[in-house]
């Protein structure tokens, strides 16, 4: 077959492809040689299989740089070709364009190696963070690590890389042969170009899954760092922080200087003295009391809110299940979701922090380790898994859990194909009856463990299972009898196994559900039950109408449990402390409740203070001035202070000697209980 005009530019770009692929892998392969002792904490069993996932990994995360930087060239020389023209101006276009971007992305990877080096993280925006102060940013990136070091690759790659390119061009523009032209050529040319850029478009989006593109938590598949932060391309990693740093919806709150919330937040905790760690609430929690080493499972309850719930007035009988279970368990009746989506719900129960204002706080690029739930179980030498029905890329929840301390995530990847039903996944009651084998197989390692679900089928799209027979003819109201009956058959299926007796069982829903509301900001959609439940560890029923929120949750189980952890978050115990406020956003304004009032503070707007409990629509705002500004005070200095943890990487707090001690003994007791059969 002669080489002609017509496939000679896919060819030379396809070239250019494997060229580049080869120079990023190079790259990574010397950040793994470089960063090997990173490697000390997996089990030299799993290392080869771990780096064999990882640079396959890492192919895909280059194929979408790649693939990006091919898209124009590709669509120009396919153009030119098409009409049959040899145009050395867009051929010489086309050349330098390809040099000038691959160049520019190997400078980044260059860049990257002594970055990782300081910061155990892929180049990001945080490259600019002090770029008031650049010699102090390159001072601690050359301070351990030669600089210099990460030039002579770069300098040899870029050379090489440049050298072929020009060639392969050259190649490309000599001794062209055009074939006859004929219309059963064109419509094969047609098919083909169109072929090309479907490929460059899957290429583009790294998987072939239509409800998301790649996504940083895509490389989170292990429960090691390393591996999965050497999957991903910095290119990738710089660019994507970069995109986030330009909307607006992510730009920093400055409400107050940070000095000012810490000691807001301190009080309103009730922290007067400095607690031995680098973080200013950090606080090691260990009361007093025999510890209760149960099974936990908490289920996050996909948009139940308490408008849905019998006991909290309903008057359809939607959920005869989860009301039975409430009705015997003990209740917090006055609680609220920290955000209107699933990824909010999500992140607060499992870290007890609040929203980040206009943030999505797992989608970053950090992927900053947090002392959330897992880890607070974890140092208790418990087993960790994660159930959701859905692809656990979605919110990039997935990623996030594993870089923090859920030893499994069983999600849509996991189930049987014909068991998927939409986008959401599989039904609630296939997630929680597959869940059983997992669960019976941590039961049996001596160990407890604490297993997460979160439920969809009450989302749209709804689709209800044909083995369902609903009582209600709307569809929206046949997902909450569908939700609920999923929950009720998991319980019924639970009080058969071997580990029930010895489970703690917690309810609780991301967010809440509203029909109608006064206000334009409503409480009903924030409004939660929070249930504490086990006929054996629970000896009598309660219903409590202390203010609480999803926050809490975390906090609330530990104390319960009465296990050892440092809280680190906003959450209190629920069991043993009260909260003054509780603080939630939508995603254009926030507010902050307490028992009688609730503050609305809009974006650019006024505010407004209502006393919700009587529905009155009255703005008291000016009336009771006083009352709104305390509660103004502690919505911004909330708000505020989440910015500060953030961004000043002081989630994971870090122990002072006197502290480590203490928590390592009260460890090694546990750890010998546990051997002892305790």
């Amino acid at each position: 077959m002669k080489i002609t005009q017509k496939n000679k530019p896919i060819l030379t770009l396809l070239a250019v492809y494997l060229l580049g692929i080869i120079c990023f892998t190079v790259f990574r392969f010397m950040l793994f040689i470089t960063e090997k002792s990173l490697l000390i904490n997996i089990p030299k069993t799993e290392v080869m299989s771990l780096m064999f996932k990882t640079f396959i990994m890492g192919f895909r995360f280059d194929t979408v740089i790649s693939s990006y930087i091919l898209s124009l060239p590709l669509l120009l020389l396919l153009a030119s070709a098409y009409l049959r023209k040899d145009n050395q101006i867009i051929n010489t276009f086309v050349k330098y364009y390809l040099i000038i971007l691959y160049n520019f992305s190997f400078i980044i990877c260059a860049i990257d190696l002594p970055f990782f080096h300081n910061f155990n993280s892929r180049l990001n925006m945080m490259l600019f963070a002090w770029q008031n102060t650049p010699t102090f940013i390159f001072g601690m990136v050359i301070k351990e690590f030669s600089f210099y070091w990460s030039i002579i690759p770069l300098i040899i790659f870029s050379f090489i890389f440049d050298f072929c390119v020009i060639r392969l061009f050259r190649t490309m523009e000599r001794n062209t042969v055009y074939e006859k032209e004929n219309f059963k050529y064109f419509v094969k040319y047609t098919f083909m170009s169109l072929l090309l850029i479907s490929l460059l478009i899957v290429g583009a989006r790294g998987r072939l899954a239509r409800k998301s593109p790649i996504r940083i938590g895509t490389a989170y598949f292990s429960n090691y760092g390393f591996p999965n932060m050497l999957g991903l391309n910095p290119v990738y990693t710089f660019l994507r922080s970069y995109i986030d740093s330009l909307n607006p919806e992510n730009e920093n709150v400055k409400f107050m200087k940070d000095e000012d919330s810490i000691e807001s937040v301190k009080k309103w905790l009730g922290i007067k003295q400095d607690t031995g760690f680098n973080s200013p609430i950090a606080r090691y929690r260990n009361q007093e009391g025999k510890e209760i080493r149960a099974n936990v499972v908490l289920i996050i309850m996909e948009s139940m809110g308490t408008q849905k719930l019998k006991h909290f007035g309903n008057h359809d009988n939607l959920t005869p299940n989860l009301d039975k279970i409430i009705d015997n368990s003990y209740l917090y009746t006055n609680i609220y979701s920290s955000g209107t989506h699933t990824r909010f719900g999500v992140y607060s129960t499992l870290f007890s922090y609040p929203c980040y204002l206009r943030k999505h706080p797992m989608k970053t690029v950090e992927m900053e380790k947090q002392s959330g739930i897992a880890t607070g179980f974890k140092h208790n030498n418990y087993s960790t898994i994660y159930f959701t029905t859905h692809d656990d890329q979605f919110d990039n929840i997935g990623g996030f859990l594993r870089a923090n301390d859920f030893d499994e995530l069983i999600s849509q990847k996991d189930y049987p194909k014909d068991k998927v039903l939409s986008s959401l996944g599989v039904p609630d009651d296939y997630m929680f009856s597959n869940s059983f084998s997992y669960l019976d197989k941590l039961s049996k390692k001596n160990q407890p463990f604490l297993a997460v679900y979160l439920t969809a089928s009450d989302h749209g799209p709804r689709i209800i299972p044909t083995y369902f027979k609903p009582k209600h003819k709307e569809i929206e109201k046949q997902s909450v009898e569908y939700a609920d009956w999923s929950l009720g058959e998991f319980m019924k299926s639970a009080r058969q196994e071997a580990w029930f007796d010895n489970t703690l069982f917690v309810f609780v829903a991301d967010h809440g559900y509203w029909l109608s509301s006064i206000y334009d900001l409503p409480i009903e959609r924030h409004q939660i039950p929070l249930a504490f439940f086990s006929p054996k560890l629970i000896k009598e029923k309660k219903t409590d109408n202390k203010l609480g929120s999803q926050i809490d949750v975390f906090p609330s189980i530990m104390g319960f449990l009465n296990l050892p952890y440092v809280n680190n978050s906003l959450g209190i115990d629920l069991f043993h402390e009260k909260r003054p406020y509780s603080v939630f956003t939508t995603d254009d304004k926030f507010a902050v409740i307490d028992d009688e009032n609730l503050l609305v503070i809009r974006d650019k707007q006024s505010n407004s203070l209502y006393h919700y409990k009587n529905k009155d629509a009255t703005n008291y705002i000016v009336k009771e001035k006083k009352k709104a500004d305390e509660m103004l005070n502690y919505a911004q200095s909330t708000i505020q202070f989440v910015q500060y943890m953030g961004k000043s990487r002081l989630m994971n707090p870090q122990k002072r000697k006197e502290i480590m001690n203490e928590f390592a003994i009260k460890r090694k007791r546990t750890t010998e209980s546990i051997k002892k059969g305790c």
